[in-house]
């Protein structure tokens, strides 16, 4: 019984371990926002946007739409092409 607890222990620590391995992220102002193709672009990145992705502003989760050249925002993800896949996408406030 002790070894599959231990197994068990072992592989969600190494499905964590990849996981956090294949995430990476950026912090930047978006410079440019495609609706069609839910991309935005931080920092000179192409960042992709799914349905999936969380946006946040202040707090509470928004959409798409509400997202706004010159948003200052941190954004974790993938790789995805030559760019990012986000996972995630949280405003940290406007340059304006």
């Amino acid at each position: 019984m002790k070894s599959v607890i231990a197994s068990a222990l072992i592989l969600v620590l190494v499905s964590a371990t990849v996981a956090a391995a294949l995430s990476t992220g950026i912090v930047g102002e978006i410079s440019s926002i495609d609706p069609a193709a839910q991309q935005i672009v931080v920092s000179d990145v192409e960042v992709q946007l799914t349905e999936s992705t969380i946006i946040r502003i202040r707090g509470k989760v928004v959409e798409f739409e509400d997202l706004e050249v010159g948003m200052l925002v941190k954004v974790i993800g993938r790789p995805y092409g030559d760019g990012l896949l986000a996972r995630k996408v949280t405003v940290r406030g406007c340059k304006r």
